[in-house]
């Protein structure tokens, strides 16, 4: 098994530790294969071969980028109708080095030797560069969205003004205050914050792999074997500059850095100083007296709070971008022996260890308790000086100037006021998160020949068979500001996350020979987890062989997956959710929903129509682990066709697959628990929506939708794989053309049971997830070997299209893209190969509801090629 990818819990593995200079082939198996490989194997399993036996030396160079031409005319206009910056005509980006070393070599005649060591150097890519990503998309593909926390600073009522009980002076009305700062006073809110540029489309890295393989030959029959790897791994995660966002949500009316007229205008009813703006007081304590006063008249009702109640959206431009610096070490040993016990029996025994190590420098977000003691200001001898720094709280606390855009003529006490860079190191913080997974797998098996045959039969049965006990635990430590929160742009706290399980397993296979032409495989894996759920897989399968040139494949399976540590054991915290919209918002346009259906939500019914869309198009969630969680479970079927030689080179493989899964682990997504408690008021959905009491926000403090970890769903899907190899001769030289189809009949899941099934083959979006799910999608290449040293490959990659199923309706187009290889064989020692993938520079399809992860940019990178071309070269030496 490959070293864990991650310290936070998940159990995927870590692909970039396989050398791809050794790389001799990859084996997809399909159709659960739990019973051989254990837990998780539900959909089937990925086998890297490395080759660990060759001798000589090899080395490699490999540059490549990514070019494209921006010429998306409508999006152009979009984006200039914003007053946004446009990405430049035409892009060169995302430079990509890598430079690999192996060497093999024998010691003496008992041993072999295999070591490698690789570098790869990817520079970043900004979602400013491209026409695609230039702005936030909302409305599916109408409009940009940006946000509502701008650099200007933006203070706004949600409702808490008016039930403080404070009048603005506008028009003495109680409610509604939305405001920015232009100059020193405040003037009606408008216009939003362009986000998407400098946020990264693709993080550099810089990654160093290596290690080395070994056998030695102790005597006849045992060898020793062992590898040795280790990956290091920095990265840098960047999106906009960090903000308020919100977690300001009080204005201190005594604060000096506001005008007259910005406290005229928020303060203008407020009793506490007489009608006098910004007093000033000859010492500390006179201050902290005065204020101790304004307690203790509030607390009697003599007067109002004398803080209003608006909450401030400040984008913070004066500092830096938010960065996360991800460093990330892995190392796997194994050690094991391997031989022959006599003719027909051989054993195989070895321990192998993993370890992970994670650190997260988490920079430039702005410090909750930093900004809110930085608006707690109050005049000393006509100083602003923080209320904390006068108490003792936090002497090291600089006043936070929210009042004053900064504009030519300034004048007053804003205009002198700037605290510049030590502004920015006090509020700005820098966070730190470490981690640390472990994996140790022992497992001894034996293989043989039972001496066991069916009558008629050709050989004996063969067999496997095996104990395997691995131990998996992970620490992941996020330090105090990142544990409570302390973050205003990360969306909520970073929790720890401790534990870990075993599991002792004992499995066997069987190879049953029926006929020359006939043979059925079987076998079995019964699983012990410490977690007490215990779990058995079996397979049986066979393979006949019709005539020479077609054969019949067909298997049972039962597969499982037992929960990952983050499933089990990650704390209950909050977390974001991308939503088109909240049902019950009139912000952009009549709400969706009806005031009936929205009070089911728990939305009060004044709040009806209201503003209560997220700026961001993101809401807030709430989850954590579940350690009663059931493993999930699955039945597969596969049926195939095998055909050889029907026609001379042709080698074509048909495969029907049908997969049935039940209590999968996952959470109610937020859109349905929304779209069902609106549709049917059902207390399980509507139980899982939160409002703030005070706005009926679901995206402010105090409002969320729910969704712990449980065995909520069931899920089936079913289709056909077809494969096909064929050789042949033309003028020019041999053709080998290869294809593989899939064809998907149907995917359907079940979020809750006994609700009603969702299909989501051919749809994306919705309850079905962000994946689109093409009907066909295939992957062919024609590759001509010329009588010049020069192999000429063409390919074709096509998706299906996909409709979407969120209710801005983005359908996806079926998309082709072209790749063409040009591989030149130099010397009997050098190679070289020239490529360009998504040869026609063919743009991805963008939408709004891509979000956040696995969306990025307006796209799906994982899925479209999103940044265009991708030129590459290859140098390959061989000795």
């Amino acid at each position: 098994r490959l070293v864990p990818g991650t310290t936070g819990g998940g159990n995927c593995a870590d692909l970039n530790t396989i050398p791809t200079l050794l790389l001799d082939r990859v084996e997809v198996l399909t159709g659960g294969a739990s019973s051989v490989y254990g837990s998780d194997a539900v959909a089937g399993v990925v086998n890297f071969i490395l080759d660990t036996d060759f001798e000589g030396f090899k080395a490699s160079y490999s540059h490549g980028f990514y070019n494209h031409e921006n010429d998306n005319s409508s999006l152009r206009s979009l984006v200039e109708s914003y007053n946004y910056e446009k990405a430049p005509s035409d892009v060169q980006t995302g430079e990509t080095d890598k430079f690999s070393i192996a060497f093999g070599g024998s010691i003496g005649d008992r041993g072999h030797v295999t070591a490698f060591i690789e570098h790869t150097d990817t520079k970043p890519i900004l979602q400013g560069e491209f026409d695609i990503s230039a702005c936030a998309l909302s409305g599916g593909i109408s409009r940009c969205g940006g946000s509502s926390t701008i650099p200007a600073g933006r203070w706004a009522d949600f409702g808490a003004y008016k039930a403080a009980g404070f009048t603005n002076a506008v028009d003495a009305t109680v409610e509604g205050l939305n405001l920015m700062t232009q100059g020193n006073e405040f003037v009606p809110y408008s216009g939003t914050y362009n986000y998407n540029p400098t946020n990264f489309f693709q993080r550099p890295d810089d990654r160093v792999n290596m290690g080395f393989f070994g056998t030695y030959e102790i005597n006849d029959n045992v060898e020793f074997y062992f590898d040795v790897t280790h990956m290091k791994s920095e990265s840098n995660a960047q999106i906009a500059y960090s903000g308020t966002f919100g977690n300001i949500e009080e204005l201190p009316c005594y604060n000096p850095l506001l005008s007259a007229q910005q406290y005229q205008l928020v303060c203008g009813n407020w009793n506490g100083m007489g009608g006098s703006h910004a007093p000033d007081f000859a010492s500390g304590a006179e201050a902290l007296a005065y204020i101790s006063g304004l307690n203790l008249a509030v607390g009697d009702g003599d007067i109002l709070g004398y803080k209003a109640p608006l909450t401030s959206l400040k984008r913070n431009v004066e500092g830096n971008a938010r960065q996360s610096i991800f460093m990330y070490r892995s190392w796997n040993q194994t050690v094991g022996i391997r031989g022959d016990i006599n003719d027909d029996w051989s054993y195989d025994v070895y321990f192998q260890t993993s370890k992970v190590d994670y650190s997260n420098e988490y920079r430039n977000d702005l410090s909750v308790i930093a900004i809110n003691r930085a608006i707690d200001v109050i005049s000393v001898n006509g100083v602003p000086t923080c209320v904390s720094a006068l108490n003792g709280t936090d002497t090291s606390c600089i006043p936070y100037n929210l009042f004053s855009g900064g504009l030519p003529g300034d004048g007053g006490i804003q205009a002198v006021y700037d605290a510049g860079q030590d502004l920015q190191n006090y509020i700005a913080n820098a966070t730190y998160i470490h981690g640390d997974g472990d994996q140790e797998i022992f497992s001894a098996y034996l293989t043989g020949d039972t001496g066991i045959s069916i009558p008629g039969a050709p050989s004996n049965i063969s067999m496997v068979v095996g104990i395997e006990n691995r131990e998996i635990s992970t620490d992941f430590r996020p330090d105090l500001p990142s544990r409570t929160g302390d973050r205003s742009g990360s969306g909520g706290a970073t929790l720890p996350i401790g534990g870990g399980f075993d599991v002792d397993e004992w499995f066997f296979e069987l190879g049953i020979p029926v006929r020359d032409n006939l043979s059925v495989d079987a076998g079995y894996r019964s699983s012990d987890f410490s977690t007490g759920q215990d779990t058995e897989a079996w397979k049986v399968g066979s393979y006949w062989t019709v005539t020479d040139g077609v054969a019949l494949r067909a298997s049972f399976q039962t597969s499982v997956r037992h929960a990952n540590i983050a499933e089990l054991y990650e704390a209950v915290g909050f977390g974001l959710v991308d939503l088109d919209d909240d049902p019950c918002s009139g912000s952009r346009g009549a709400p969706s929903a009806s005031q009936v259906q929205c009070l089911l939500t728990g939305l009060p019914a004044n709040l009806y129509g209201t503003d209560l869309t997220s700026p961001a198009d993101q809401y807030n969630t709430l989850s954590g682990g579940n350690e009663n969680v059931s493993p999930e479970e699955a039945e597969s079927v596969t049926v195939g066709l095998v055909l050889n030689n029907l026609i001379d080179g042709l080698t074509l493989t048909v495969d029907y697959f049908s997969i049935e899964m039940e209590d999968i682990i996952g959470t109610v997504s937020a859109k349905t628990a929304l779209d069902q408690c609106i549709a049917t008021g059902a207390a399980a959905f509507c139980n899982l929506i939160v409002r703030n009491p005070v706005n009926g926000s679901l995206w402010l403090t105090g409002g969320y939708i729910a969704g712990n970890i449980t065995n909520i769903s069931e899920g089936s899907t079913s289709g056909v794989d077809v494969i096909f190899d064929f050789d042949t001769e033309t003028p020019w030289g041999p053709l080998q053309l290869q294809g593989v189809t899939t064809l998907l009949d149907e995917y359907n899941i079940t979020e809750i049971p006994g609700s009603a099934e969702i299909k989501c083959a051919g749809y994306w979006g919705g309850s079905c997830g962000k994946n689109p799910m093409p009907e066909f999608a295939g992957k062919y290449d024609a590759r001509l070997s010329t009588a010049y040293d020069l192999d000429v490959t063409l390919g074709l990659r096509y998706l299906g299209e996909t409709d979407d199923l969120n209710s801005n309706q983005i359908d996806f187009d079926s998309t082709t893209y072209l790749d063409l290889t040009l591989q030149y064989f130099a010397t009997d020692n050098l190679v070289v190969t020239f490529g360009v993938n998504n040869l026609l520079d063919k743009e991805p399809e963008y939408t709004s509801d891509a979000g956040t992860a696995p969306g990025n940019g307006n796209t799906f990178p994982g899925y479209f090629d999103a940044f265009g071309q991708y030129v590459f070269l290859n140098l390959a030496l061989k000795y």
